[in-house]
This record gives C-alpha cells, sequence and structure tokens, in this order.
C-alpha cells in the first residue's frame, strides 16, 4: 500500500509516469492523458522502475492474497 500511495503521489505531483511518456532527442517526458511535461532523465528513470516496481509487488500481492484465502477456505471446508 506504501508504494502504491508513493506511487500515485509523485506521480500525480510530476505530471503522471514515464511508462506513458517518452524519450526523444535527450529529453524526458511523463505523460497522462495526452498532456506531456518534460522532466529530468533522472526523475525519468525513477519514473520507469517505480511504475514497474507497482506491477510486481501489486501482483505479490494479489497471488498472497488468493493463496491465504484459498488455504482458509480449504481448512474451513476439512474441518467440519
Amino acid at each position: 500500500m506504501i508504494n502504491f500511495f508513493s506511487f500515485v503521489s509523485i506521480a500525480a505531483a510530476h505530471g503522471e509516469d514515464a511508462i506513458n511518456g517518452y524519450k526523444r532527442d535527450g529529453k524526458y517526458f511523463v505523460c497522462q492523458h495526452g498532456g506531456c511535461t518534460e522532466v529530468s532523465r533522472n526523475f525519468w528513470w525513477y519514473s520507469y522502475w517505480h511504475c514497474i516496481s507497482m506491477w510486481i509487488t501489486h501482483s505479490t500481492a494479489l497471488i498472497g492474497s488468493f493463496i491465504f484465502v484459498g488455504r482458509k477456505l480449504t481448512n474451513r471446508l476439512t474441518n467440519r
């Protein structure tokens, strides 16, 4: 949750994220809904990797939740 909220707040403050943006002619842009903002190279790379980390942490949390709920459900069914 911390990773998600930090991503959302940082992206909102800087004009969105690098995954939706691009780099061209040595300039780096973060974009959202067609509106783009030029940012530094370092921030663009930070934003790029932070966005990728979101996919990793969300996937891990979702899989972990399915495993947890599945085990709880299995335990309830076998203990009847």
